[in-house]
């Protein structure tokens, strides 16, 4: 259900929420404007929603009218993140917000710097923690919430029910044993985006005052990765990055930096039947949700590839309608994809088995 706080219920529920990779998902809906109850009550950048299927609110951003329809995009309400700015108001010439911390200490610090920010707390679901410098000038928390994730390559959800913001590492999500297949959960054929314009095998890092990896990489100050050209192929770029003063987190960083810039991007969008959303019961394992790593097969390219979700637009009453948009991650994921694609040929194994054992109509004996 979706309805105005305050105010009345709307009477949709073909709208549609976008999660997004920076956490400020989006609520999207059409309404008519002749429906002058609503449509006159709504106020950008005033008017807040409630949606219930995934308890969120949100606060009106966009509205354009075309031919007697409205179009209408709110985002997640995050009003406590924006009242405050992280700078002593009382001296405007003073340093903004510097620190260098782990990811989930500048979260903290974040928050405490922020008196709006009272009663939001963190969920630490990162694996391995980094160090690195963050230097702006009086943002909002929000806006140091965005820069903290592009500092990082890490990731927030924020829940403003329980007023509770989450932060983890995409690439340490574990491969699900979902998987998006034509004639299986694909309405049509994947489109498909992919270049290797920023190819590099070698990577030379570099952080803060010189900082390098040869004192934790064996005395070598470069990384090389020849997994797709082969080896002999040496394509070499220099990484300079002043916000890394830890060898080890530099190094870790252009690690992931490194295995993605050694293979081509590739993104697919697809138009999913987002099984679990349909029956969660017959269909526990099939997650579509953003951040989840998955296989997919395209069989226009002949390929099978774990995938990693990087947004999704759903639509919480008509989940055949779903789109996600899936990417090659910093994660090779060899081993994965091979097992995956060895259980994927064997129509006598336990992969065939388990879904013909929901629908025996699924499986029509042709895997390419």
């Amino acid at each position: 259900m979706l309805e105005i706080i305050g105010g009345a219920c709307i009477p949709r529920d073909d709208y549609a929420i976008a999660h997004v990779k920076n956490g400020l998902d989006e609520l999207r809906f059409e309404l008519s404007v002749d429906d002058q109850n609503i449509y006159r009550s709504l106020r950008e950048g005033l008017t807040r929603l409630r949606e219930h299927t995934e308890n969120q609110s949100y606060v009106v951003r966009k509205i354009n009218s075309i031919n007697g329809v409205a179009s209408v995009v709110a985002r997640l309400d995050l009003a406590d993140w924006e009242r405050d700015l992280l700078l002593d108001t009382s001296d405007l010439s003073a340093p903004g917000f510097s620190h260098t911390l782990s990811e989930v200490n500048m979260l903290a610090a974040i928050l405490s710097a922020a008196p709006s920010l009272s009663g939001w707390t963190v969920e630490d679901r990162v694996t391995t923690h980094s160090t690195r410098s963050m230097e702006m000038d009086g943002p909002t928390p929000l806006e140091a919430a965005v820069q903290l994730q592009k500092t990082f390559g890490c990731a927030l959800r924020f829940y403003t029910a329980s007023k509770k913001v989450t932060i983890f590492y995409p690439d340490e999500c574990p491969v699900s044993n979902s998987f998006a297949i034509e004639s299986v959960n694909l309405r049509r054929q994947p489109e498909y985006k992919g270049h290797s314009t920023e190819l590099c095998t070698r990577l030379y890092p570099v952080g803060k005052d010189g900082l390098g990896i040869a004192s934790v990489n064996g005395g070598v100050p470069y990384l090389d990765n020849t997994a797709y050209t082969g080896a002999g192929v040496v394509i070499c770029k220099l990484w300079k990055d002043a916000r890394y003063t830890d060898a080890a987190s530099l190094m870790r960083d252009a690690q992931a930096r490194l295995e993605t810039a050694a293979r081509p991007v590739r993104s697919w969008k697809l138009d999913v039947i987002d099984l679990k959303r349909i029956d969660a019961q017959r269909w526990p394992d099939m997650t579509l949700a953003i951040w989840t790593k998955l296989l997919l097969q395209d069989r226009a390219r002949n390929t099978r590839e774990i995938v990693q979700v990087v947004s999704d637009l759903v639509y919480p009453y008509y989940p055949d309608r779903n789109q996600i948009t899936v990417s090659t991650r910093t994660e090779t994921l060899q081993e994965a994809v091979l097992r995956a694609t060895q259980a994927m040929s064997d129509p006598n194994g336990e992969f065939w088995g388990q879904i013909n054992a929901k629908d025996p109509n699924i499986y029509n004996g042709e895997v390419e």
